[in-house]
C-alpha cells in the first residue's frame, strides 16, 4: 500500500526535500511549509524549495523565511540520501527549474489533489482528485503518522483548505474539510488572521479568479 510506504519513508528518513509547483499558490506553500516546520519538530533535517522568487502574497505563513531558490541550494546537502516530497502537483515540467535537483533524488513522496494529466512522477504516489486541497491530503497523513498540530502547522493547513475551498464555498467542500478545519483551529489556527492575510495579500489577478470560483 503506498501510504505504509509513505509513512516508513516519513518515519525513517533524516533528510527530505520539499518541492511545489511554479507559481505556487497558498495549497501548495501552505502544505510544502507545513510539512517542513512537522518534519523538523520531529527532529529531520529539511530544505524547503521554491522556484524563483518566494510569493510575496504569502509570506505570513510560518516557515517562508526558510525557503531556498535554485540560486542558494547548499552544495553540501545529501540529495541522493534523501526523500524528496512533492506536493500539489504530479508531473515533472510542472517543477520548473528544480527539475534538475529533483532528478538527483531517487526515492519520492507525491501528495496531490489533482486529477492527473500526464506523465505521473515516479515514486510512491498519495494522490486524491475528490479531495478540495492538498492540506487535506498533509492533514490526512499527519493523523495516520499519529503527529499532532502545532499552532504554526495548524495555520499553515488552514491557509491551504481556505484557499483551494473559496473559503469553504466550492462544491467540492465536503463534511471532512470541515472536521479538518475544526481540528486545525483547536490546535491553533486563526481563521479571521488567516483570511484578512489571503484577501488583504492576494495578487488581483488570482483574487479576480477565485471570485468567478466563487460567482459558479
Amino acid at each position: 500500500m503506498p501510504m505504509k510506504r509513505i509513512k516508513e519513508l516519513l518515519r525513517e528518513a533524516s533528510h527530505f526535500v520539499l518541492f511545489t509547483h511554479v507559481h505556487p499558490d497558498a495549497d501548495g506553500m501552505g502544505s510544502l511549509l507545513a510539512l517542513h516546520l512537522v518534519l523538523r519538530e520531529q527532529g529531520k533535517e529539511t530544505l524547503p524549495l521554491v522556484e524563483g522568487s518566494p510569493p510575496s502574497f504569502l509570506e505570513f505563513l510560518h516557515g517562508f523565511k526558510d525557503l531556498v531558490t535554485p540560486d542558494r541550494l547548499p552544495r553540501d546537502f545529501p540529495y541522493s540520501e534523501s526523500v524528496a516530497v512533492v506536493l500539489d502537483l504530479s508531473e515533472e515540467e510542472r517543477v520548473g527549474d528544480l527539475a534538475p535537483v529533483l532528478r538527483r533524488i531517487p526515492r519520492r513522496i507525491v501528495l496531490d489533489h489533482h486529477a492527473q494529466t500526464g506523465s505521473p512522477l515516479p515514486g510512491e504516489h498519495y494522490s486524491d482528485p475528490t479531495a478540495p486541497a492538498t492540506a487535506l491530503l498533509v492533514w490526512r497523513l499527519l493523523r495516520e503518522l499519529n503527529w499532532g498540530l502545532s499552532p504554526a502547522v495548524a495555520e499553515n493547513l488552514y491557509t491551504g483548505l481556505y484557499s483551494d475551498t473559496g473559503g469553504f464555498r466550492f462544491e467540492n467542500t465536503g463534511e471532512e474539510a470541515f472536521v479538518a478545519a475544526a481540528e486545525m483551529v483547536r490546535c491553533g489556527a486563526r481563521p479571521s488572521w488567516v483570511g484578512e492575510h489571503l484577501l488583504e495579500n492576494y495578487p488581483p489577478v488570482r483574487f479576480e479568479l477565485l471570485r468567478r470560483g466563487l460567482d459558479r
